[in-house]
């Protein structure tokens, strides 16, 4: 099992609600040379699965089905007219008979007939993507909170010794923290990363564990397309498939 076959089973799963998992249907293809059973895969699959224990799904007889189109490339070779043998023939058949009763089972098979309610899937992507769309300014809002409490701090520490408090920080009691405020554009804007566009800043910060750091800040100084009127496109999406027909983005 390669890598992208896993990442396919794993993307599937997390995207799908748990009562539609529970109708995957696995087909396996190319094997006569297994006998028409799924073979060395079967194991690896079943381990993959196993990772989704909550999700209730397996690979079993009942859910498996095994095919091989060697048969539809021999048909295709008598249509065209090339040589081919009796021994060929009775081969082939045997694997179109087996094909054929796979197929008829798939198409037969129980949970075709109970299909799952799409709006459940649709609640899960539509979590899914709204706790990714706050990934930022969480992020953000942690940051402004965690330089608050140092901020606190050092002004405890100026108002701890009463004996040398001035009488100018005594003007100065009160703390003054700062929050941060989202203000909605009335359209959408479009940037991108070339060189041109973006400058990276270095910023010194403290957490909260008085530990001073250092991050960098991507500043996006060039705004590509001021108005982008496209639609189906994510706020804060980065790399979405769809900016490809954005006039700033093909016109360079």
């Amino acid at each position: 099992m390669g890598v992208v076959f896993r990442f396919c089973i794993q993307e599937l799963l997390a995207h799908l609600h748990r009562d539609a998992a529970r109708n995957i249907l696995f087909c396996f293809t190319n094997t006569r040379g297994t006998d028409y059973r799924p073979g060395d895969t079967l194991k690896t699959l079943k381990e993959l699965l196993g990772k989704f224990g909550d999700i209730d799904l397996d690979a079993t007889p009942n859910n498996w089905f095994c095919f091989d189109n060697e048969a539809f490339r021999f048909l295709a070779r008598v249509m065209n007219k090339l040589p081919y043998t009796e021994v060929e023939i009775t081969r082939y058949a045997t694997s179109w008979t087996q094909s054929v009763e796979e197929t008829l089972k798939l198409f037969n098979h129980e949970n075709l007939n109970h299909p799952h309610r799409i709006l459940h899937t649709l609640s899960v992507n539509d979590a899914r993507r709204t706790i990714v769309t706050l990934g930022k300014p969480m992020a953000a809002f942690i940051t402004e909170i965690n330089n608050n409490i140092n901020s606190m701090n050092e002004f405890k520490k100026k108002i701890a010794d009463k004996d040398t408090m001035t009488e100018a920080l005594r003007k100065d009691e009160v703390f003054q923290g700062t929050t941060l405020e989202q203000i909605g554009l009335d359209h959408p804007r479009t940037v991108c990363t070339a060189d041109g566009c973006v400058e990276y800043l270095r910023e010194d910060i403290t957490d909260q564990h008085d530990e001073h750091k250092t991050r960098t800040r991507t500043n996006y100084k060039q705004l590509c397309h001021r108005q982008c009127t496209l639609t189906g496109i994510d706020v804060d999406a980065i790399g979405a498939k769809g900016l490809y027909y954005c006039g700033a983005m093909r016109d360079g």
